[in-house]
């Protein structure tokens, strides 16, 4: 049996795809937070150190990485307006 094409041996495409998806929705986040905090360690901190309630007491790389990039851009959207997390 020949692999479909766009496919290698160690999974489809759609695994590519998914995992393109994810990093995009790391850069999107990631660029979100360096407009708040444009200090390199505050952004990495904030990124994988920090517990946000709102988010579950999940870290935004956590959110991220569960699939939950949307929630976290409406976090980050929300303290840029003001509100507290």
């Amino acid at each position: 049996m020949s692999r479909a094409e766009g496919e290698s041996e160690l999974g489809g495409s759609n695994d590519r795809q998914g995992e393109q998806s994810e990093i995009d929705a790391y850069r999107s986040v990631l660029g979100a937070l360096r407009e708040l905090r444009p200090n390199d360690l505050d952004v990495a901190l904030k990124l994988k150190d920090t517990k946000i309630r709102v988010l579950g007491n999940r870290t935004l790389e956590e959110a991220i990485l569960e699939g939950d990039s949307d929630k976290a851009m409406r976090y980050l959207q929300s303290i840029s307006g003001g509100q507290n997390g």
